[in-house]
């Protein structure tokens, strides 16, 4: 029979926490599954489901009964998962599709984009692996996506104190279906709407509960049990353990015979159990539960209490899953004029959470909102209401940000910072407004740098800084910072005295966020803010101790669960390692390390222009110490490399890279600048032959012929280069 694993980050007891199904190929877990559970993890504390074995048939209708508790699908997309068949792509997938729970994809490695659309449509897809420098950072926007589709603790705790009553459902794991039944029988009387209906979901088998169990009875209003011919049967945990505990304790008992039983039997097994009421007997079952409730029928209309009920079944916190029920109350609690149920209704569209992914519904819904919004705000003039359409503004930016319409993304941003700046400049010793200011201009910083417009985007981080509170105790936010601090720092190496100590001071932020998780995301936002602060640093005396921690966190670091673009960032410090090791063992011993990291990448463009600047680094380390023929073999493996890159991507930048390193295995002609244009000319025009198609090759080559023309000109230049160089 067809099982399901759960696994927690600490071993702790699933119940209660979201659970999140991952769809892997079987042959891609080993590789994978550590390395998305713990990014996952980073994020949130979930309960991740799997099969336990690939499935030989088609599941039994327990299985899928078990797949009605999941709140997110995550995918792990490989070309492996996209095209070969299997349980989780053919069975398992289609069922959550099918049943409009939220999926996830996380691409790893190369797929096609072809078979991507014919597995999973055009959801948008999250992938570790980008070229772009200026990309928000892939844990950054998992981070983001989770936030949106799970609760967190503080969220959880309201969702908790919102019910009126506790019911728990006691019955044998044969028969959650019927349970199930029960549930919703129980639900649809009135006075239980707001009650808490607690059951054991789907317990890993061989883990012992009785405790939590306990204290839910303990806690319970009413103890509902689902009588079936198997709760009869052997000497099971509800006749010795929950029955008894639940009369010991007083609680109302409410047997309600889900499947007709031996009465006089059951009298036997349970001893002074009250009179069975039959599922099927719809008065008589509303009259006890009515009587059970009668003091918590709800009547006062709250649409808040609407929202977090809805919420509850949303997120299967304290209530039964169930998308019908959850997108009910909060569509009721937003008509009654609820902002954050009006958000939350228009996030169920967007990612297609219980209800059809529907994108211009959810931009919809927003919309109205902003209207009912600005015009409070335009009639009121007061600062709750700016700062509720102001945050409502924000909302609509990062929902048309996910829809990757950046244009208008970027007015509502704008919109929304604008406010906050009039409530600053109105209440300049209000801080509220100041943290305001700075969220919505990182914002609109996000937003330019995803237009791919990052001088644009520099001036909004740098009023980020201006407005931001160097001690806050928003973790989140200053993950953020850093975050966009990350993104210009790897463009612009400003290296003035201020950049030195901001990227000190940054690092210094990524410290104590990492010391107070002690997340994989925060280890690998610290190494790159060391190593950013380590070239800003000008003095060998600044370099060292930063030096120092960076080395030490890359020897800390699991290589097999780090994405390629970290690895080559642990690579990168063992180079700055070498740079200024004292002795010989010790350079060669860090410079290996990194290369070792740089080709276990073979198929990487990026990693293999890496191991190209490694090599290059030990070809310039051995030539200085006049082990020539160690450097010639080091200069011919970097050339070897940029040369196989050269040939795939026919970049110019690439092109010239190689050609710059080829004259360097030219020594008798080194000291000739003529000799250098001619060579400079005759590669450029070979390359042009190559591809005469690429219009950055051919600039490049008509560029050298006009220098080359010109040669008696410009050659008094290119020789006075040629031997500062030379010098160097």
């Amino acid at each position: 029979m067809a099982t399901i694993t759960i696994q927690t980050r600490d071993g702790s007891n699933p119940q209660n926490k979201p659970k999140l199904y991952v769809c892997v190929h079987p042959e891609d877990y080993t590789e994978h599954f550590s390395r998305v559970a713990s990014e996952i993890w980073d994020a949130r504390d979930v309960a991740l489901c799997h099969e336990s074995q690939p499935l030989a048939d088609t599941p039994d209708d327990d299985f899928f009964t078990d797949l009605q508790e999941i709140r997110l699908a995550v995918v792990i997309v490989t070309e492996r998962f996209l095209s070969e068949p299997g349980s989780a792509r053919d069975v398992i997938l289609p069922y959550f599709i099918a049943h409009n729970v939220p999926v996830l994809p996380l691409v790893r490695g190369t797929i096609s984009d072809g078979l991507f659309e014919e597995v999973l449509g055009d959801r948008q897809y999250l992938s570790s692996h980008t070229e772009d420098d200026t990309a928000l950072p892939y844990a950054y926007k998992l981070r983001r996506f989770l936030q949106t589709v799970l609760p967190d603790d503080d969220l959880a705790a309201q969702i908790r104190n919102a019910f009126r009553g506790h019911v728990f459902i006691s019955y044998r794991k044969v028969d959650r279906a019927h349970a199930r039944r029960l549930i919703d029988t129980i639900r649809d009387n009135p006075a239980c709407r707001d009650a808490a209906i607690w059951y054991d979901e789907f317990l890993t088998p061989g883990e012992d509960f009785n405790e939590e169990i306990a204290d839910a009875i303990k806690g319970c209003d009413l103890f509902a049990m689902a009588i079936t011919p198997n709760t009869l049967r052997d000497q099971n945990y509800i006749i010795h353990t929950e029955y008894p505990y639940a009369k010991a304790h007083g609680k109302r008992v409410l047997p309600v015979e889900c499947v007709p039983v031996d009465r006089t039997r059951l009298a036997e097994h349970f001893k002074d159990i009250p009179e069975c009421v039959s599922r099927d007997d719809a008065p008589a079952l509303t009259r006890a539960l009515t009587d059970a409730f009668a003091q918590n029928a709800n009547t006062d209309n709250d649409p808040r209490r609407d929202y977090l009920i809805g919420l509850a079944h949303l997120y299967g916190i304290g209530a039964e899953p169930n998308t019908e029920r959850a997108f009910a109350r909060i569509a009721s609690a937003a008509r009654a004029g609820l902002t954050e149920a009006h958000i939350k209704l228009a996030e169920l569209h967007q990612n297609g959470d219980g209800i059809p992914v529907n994108r211009e519904a959810a931009i919809k819904v927003l919309g109205t909102l902003l209207m009912r919004l600005k015009h409070a705000h335009e009639k009121s003039g007061k600062p709750a209401d700016a700062i509720a359409y102001a945050k409502a503004l924000a909302r609509m930016a990062e929902m048309l940000c996910e829809q990757k319409k950046y244009d208008d993304a970027l007015q509502y941003a704008k919109d929304a910072r604008k406010i906050a700046n009039d409530l600053s400049l109105k209440k300049i010793s209000d801080n509220t407004y100041d943290a305001l200011v700075a969220e919505y201009a990182m914002l609109c910083c996000e937003i330019h740098f995803c237009k791919n417009e990052p001088g644009r985007g520099l001036a909004y981080y740098a009023e980020t800084f201006f407005y931001s509170d160097w001690g806050t105790d928003d973790a989140d936010f200053r993950r953020r910072w850093i975050t966009m601090w990350l993104l210009p720092a790897s463009i612009m190496q400003n290296k003035s005295k201020n950049s030195a100590a901001l990227a000190v001071r940054m690092s210094d932020t990524a410290q104590a966020l990492y010391d107070e998780s002690g997340s994989a995301f925060d280890k690998e936002q610290l190494l790159k803010c060391l190593l950013h602060a380590i070239q800003y640093q000008e003095s060998a005396q600044g370099r060292q101790p930063l030096l120092d921690r960076a080395l030490a966190l890359a020897d800390t670091m699991q290589l097999s669960h780090l994405s390629e673009g970290v690895q080559l960032q642990v690579a990168q410090a063992y180079v700055y390692g070498a740079a200024c090791a004292q002795t010989v063992p010790e350079h060669s011993a860090l410079i290996q390390k990194a290369l070792d990291i740089a080709l276990s990448h073979p198929h990487s463009i990026k990693a293999r222009e890496y191991a190209s600047v490694v090599y290059f680094t030990k070809y310039a380390y051995f030539k200085n110490a006049g082990q020539c023929t160690q450097a010639d073999l080091c200069l011919a493996h970097a050339v070897a490399l940029m040369r196989d890159i050269a040939n795939e991507t026919a970049i110019a930048a690439d092109y010239e890279s190689l050609f710059q390193l080829e004259y360097m295995q030219l020594p008798e002609q080194m000291q000739s600048a003529a000799s250098y244009l001619q060579f400079q000319l005759e590669k450029w025009e070979a390359a042009h032959k190559e591809h005469p198609e690429s219009k950055a090759i051919s600039k490049a080559y008509r560029a050298r012929r006009r220098t080359w023309r010109w040669r008696w000109i410009v050659l008094p230049f290119v020789t006075r280069r040629t031997k500062k160089k030379n010098a160097e």
